[in-house]
């Protein structure tokens, strides 16, 4: 069942949502004989269905090809937002079914995750789990290596979960998951070239070139948060400028809530120092776009709570320091979910190419 074509064919309808076997055929490179063969096989194992017609160019409208959702079920967590851990089933197609979180503690963080993913399993089978993780993550050998604000490092957390679920657990990091997501499915879908900056509990980046997410030699790849930048004469680290607590008490603030309210109140001292804290983190984010040549940033995680004036300045301080018009600048709608659903499309993509190890269970 699992062979190099069918596994190909799989992958490439996932990532476009829909495909015609034309289109198919001339990406892949693939005869038209070997494309029926493949295409027919999925279908008739239910993994594959016809789903209308597409645009045509001149003669009979393409049918289309999408992966049905009702193939299989997988599940995700995601471990880096806020006070909460959270997670989601999702069916085959990349549709999000169920939704449940949970207060974590530190003194029990490993017990409330396995206990997080036994109640959004319960007793449905599940192919695949995938975890995001705030942290750097050797996805090779599927560890944590660091966590900065997690008890994650090399404790196996995979395994733990693996063993209680009975099924396979994936890790990456939070950023390049949700990097994965918004080119898939969100704000960069359709685009094979873009930065994504995501700013959580720690802030991160993840590149995607030619449509793929880098890692890094040292699975390290996006970890900004210890770049430096200047701040009312004082150096401070990119995480720290930007966190909450910081933020909170340059403004006098009790609540995030309550700072977006300042910040698009028309007060001058707030917007002028509002404006300090976002020029220092444009300079820092202009040296990437340069750095990077990308065509388009995307801002996720918690960025788009911040409101409407910080979104606008954030723009403009960026454009004014990268001086760098083509590079779009586009706040993902996903906001905090994005690495949630990253996570889902990992144990997705996991489960589609691990068929024929997978099949006996996909059939239960």
């Amino acid at each position: 069942m699992a062979n190099a074509t069918i596994i190909s064919t799989l992958e490439y309808i996932f990532r476009r949502r829909q495909a015609s076997r034309v289109e198919i055929a001339r990406h892949l490179n693939l005869s038209r004989a070997a494309l029926t063969a493949a295409v027919n096989n999925l279908i008739a194992e239910n993994l594959v269905r016809e789903s209308g017609t597409g645009s045509s160019c001149g003669g009979k409208p393409p049918v289309m090809l999408e992966i049905k959702g009702s193939a299989f079920t997988v599940a995700a967590i995601d471990i880096g937002s806020g006070r909460m851990l959270r997670g989601t089933l999702c069916d085959a197609s990349g549709t999000f079914l169920k939704k449940s979180e949970r207060i974590y503690s530190q003194d029990h963080f490993i017990d409330d995750i396995c206990e997080l993913a036994l109640q959004l399993v319960g007793r449905k089978h599940i192919s695949a789990m995938g975890v995001s993780v705030s942290g750097i993550v050797d996805t090779g050998r599927n560890i944590v290596l660091e966590s900065a604000n997690f008890p994650l490092a090399h404790s196996g957390i995979a395994k733990i979960l693996s063993e209680k679920l009975g099924i396979p657990v994936l890790l990456g990091n939070r950023s390049r998951l949700a990097a994965s997501y918004e080119g898939i499915y969100g704000t960069a879908c359709g685009r094979d070239d873009f930065l994504y900056v995501s700013l959580g509990k720690s802030i991160g980046s993840a590149l995607c070139s030619n449509g793929i997410i880098l890692e890094g030699v040292n699975h390290a790849a996006g970890e900004i948060r210890n770049f430096k930048c200047s701040f009312e004469n004082r150096t401070l680290t990119l995480e720290t400028l930007l966190s909450e607590s910081f933020l909170l008490e340059q403004f006098n603030s009790s609540t995030l809530e309550e700072l977006v309210k300042m910040w698009e109140s028309d007060d001058h001292k707030t917007a002028e120092k509002l404006k300090s804290v976002i020029s220092s983190v444009a300079q820092v984010l202009a040296y990437l776009i340069e750095f990077t040549d990308t065509a388009l940033l995307i801002p996720g995680g918690r960025f788009r709570h911040f409101g409407n004036k910080f979104r606008q300045l954030f723009t403009s301080e960026l454009i004014r320091y990268s001086g760098k018009n083509s590079c779009e600048i586009i706040f993902s709608d996903a906001g905090e979910d994005a690495p949630l659903y990253g996570a889902a499309i990992l144990a997705i993509r996991y489960t589609l190419q691990n068929l024929k190890t997978n099949r006996k269970g996909l059939e239960k």
